[in-house]
């Protein structure tokens, strides 16, 4: 049942990687870095869930006094 879920979650990643493989250019303000374009949505999600996740920390922490 694992490999079954672990096959049915890969091969669309797979597929997503294949597909956004050309490289884009990210500039912030003097910052120029060239990366693969799944790459970078990659970070931006990982970025996104981390800011999430703290944030749900600290109000969290709030309600708990």
């Amino acid at each position: 049942m694992k490999r079954l879920v672990l096959l049915i979650v890969a091969v669309p990643v797979l597929l997503f990687i294949l597909q956004n493989i050309q490289v884009t250019e990210l500039r912030f303000l003097v910052w120029r870095i060239a990366m693969p374009h799944a790459l970078l949505l990659i970070f931006v999600l990982a970025a996104g869930i981390l800011i999430g996740w703290v944030l749900h920390a600290l109000l969290a922490d709030g309600k708990k006094t």
